[in-house]
């Protein structure tokens, strides 16, 4: 793409769909090719939500064919069952079958301490690290890893303040 082919973004510019990338993810020990794919089943649970699409308890459950996640991404459908499968052991997501030749369900869960996380008001996150976290790293005992691990506190980077007043300048 050259130069004349892109505009700059002005205030009344529509976006183009964009994924939203949770930030807890950047601390976790997973491929590259799982969180994007974690992001791409959270955006689609945001629209199983707004369709009311839940289980007898409660929790929100997604339909997502692999072959589909697949051809979305661009990957062959063995990279994104490996990625799958990662989510699964990491325990951020959980597939149920509910009946024979039905798709499984895809349930995307966020880790326990996410919630008491604080983004875009420039204060640190920070995550304790406990058994059967999703977050809790197979390398437990190597203290230089800078991934959570048993009761290390973890530091997110801070999400500086934006705002401007009329006039200002970034």
């Amino acid at each position: 793409m050259n130069k004349e082919q892109t505009n700059y973004i002005t205030i009344v510019t529509r976006l183009p769909r964009y994924l939203p990338y949770p930030a807890f993810l950047f601390q976790t020990d997973i491929s590259q090719t799982a969180k994007l794919i974690y992001a791409i089943l959270l955006d689609r649970t945001t629209l199983s939500q707004k369709n009311g699409w839940a289980d007898e308890d409660g929790n929100v459950y997604i339909y997502y064919a692999l072959d589909h996640i697949a051809s979305d991404t661009g990957w062959s459908e063995s990279t994104v069952k490996r990625a799958i499968k990662e989510l699964k052991h990491a325990g951020l997501i959980d597939c149920r079958r509910t009946r024979y030749a039905e798709p499984y369900r895809i349930y995307v869960k966020l880790p326990p301490k996410v919630s008491e996380m604080t983004p875009q008001t420039g204060q640190k996150w920070h995550l304790r690290g406990v058994k059967n976290d999703p977050l809790t790293t197979k390398y437990k005992n190597n203290s230089n890893s800078n991934m959570v691990n048993g009761s290390k506190m973890v530091s997110f980077p801070t999400i500086p303040d934006y705002t401007c007043e009329e006039g200002a300048s970034l």
